[in-house]
């Protein structure tokens, strides 16, 4: 009877060391892998950082990874095996954090997030999408909304804010820390991932934003429109011209990528619209005992 081969699995000193080890290997599926490279090329190359970097190995070849910083979700690559996922499990479980979310590609996430809760529960699904071309034009004979893509600046935070919180609510069902949200805010506008659209009158009505890049890829993490102004193709016009900017100019990004809920099939068919292609599920599991 055959076996499987056993896993090793490696615990990097940073983020750094994760992508010294396996980045080539995350960068063929870079698109579906966005958040975890994105996370890792987030952080300080300090090895004293607080976090967990693991990589897991088949006889020598690459078959799982896993990314977490304290206060997000732990990310397993896209390409992590069932076995690979146990094996990375046994390994976070011995260091005894208190990681409350896991995201990665089923089933492989459904493995890791038993092993570590027996009986966990699915906090989030989302189809991730990418595009790598100019995005399309508005179809014909659809109205175009007014006003234009802005940068949020520093005295935009108080106006933001509250969609800012609204968005992270209706995402993920909980109301975040807003001293948290309030500091990631900040940090986010300093680091120009912040926009909104801007009406002719000077008035917002959307907010847009973008998550840690990765290497070659941009990501729009963040699209939120008030209640009273959905409908009007605010949110379709920031994505379109958001996308347009990250995959043009002199900084240009090999591709964009973005995640929807998958009971929003209408954001889904918008983002189809612009261009967006599907390339994957993921899913998000409560390790919260």
């Amino acid at each position: 009877m055959s076996s499987e081969p056993p896993i090793a699995v490696a615990d990097h000193p940073s983020a750094a060391a994760l992508l010294e080890a396996a980045g080539t290997w995350l960068e063929e599926q870079e698109a579906r892998n966005d958040r975890l490279l994105g996370l890792c090329h987030d952080q300080p190359d300090d090895v004293s950082a607080p976090g967990l970097w693991l990589s897991a190995r088949a006889e020598g070849s690459l078959v799982g990874a896993l990314a977490y910083v304290p206060g997000t979700d732990a990310r397993l690559a896209a390409e992590t095996t069932e076995t690979a996922a146990l094996a990375l499990a046994t390994a976070a479980g011995r260091r005894h954090l208190r990681m409350k979310l896991v995201t990665g590609p089923p089933p492989a996430v459904e493995a890791f997030a038993r092993l570590l809760r027996g009986s966990p529960t699915v906090f989030m699904e989302t189809r991730v999408h990418t595009l790598c071309d100019a995005p399309a034009d508005p179809p014909a004979g659809c109205a175009v909304a007014a006003g234009a893509l802005a940068a949020a600046a520093p005295e935009d935070h108080e106006l933001l804010l509250p969609w800012y919180l609204a968005f992270s609510t209706e995402a993920s069902g909980v109301a975040p820390d807003e001293s948290r949200a309030r500091a990631r805010l900040s940090l986010d506008i300093a680091r120009a991932r912040v926009f909104h659209w801007k009406l002719p009158d000077g008035t917002s009505s959307c907010l847009v934003g973008l998550g840690e890049p990765t290497r070659h890829n941009a990501r729009i993490a963040l699209v939120y429109t008030p209640p009273a102004l959905r409908g009007r193709g605010f949110a379709s016009a920031a994505v379109r011209e958001l996308s347009r900017r990250c995959l043009s100019g002199p900084d240009a990004r090999r591709c964009c990528t973005l995640h929807t809920d998958v009971r929003n099939k209408r954001a889904e068919r918008i983002y189809q619209r612009i261009g967006y292609r599907f390339v994957g599920d993921s899913r998000t599991y409560s390790l919260d005992a």
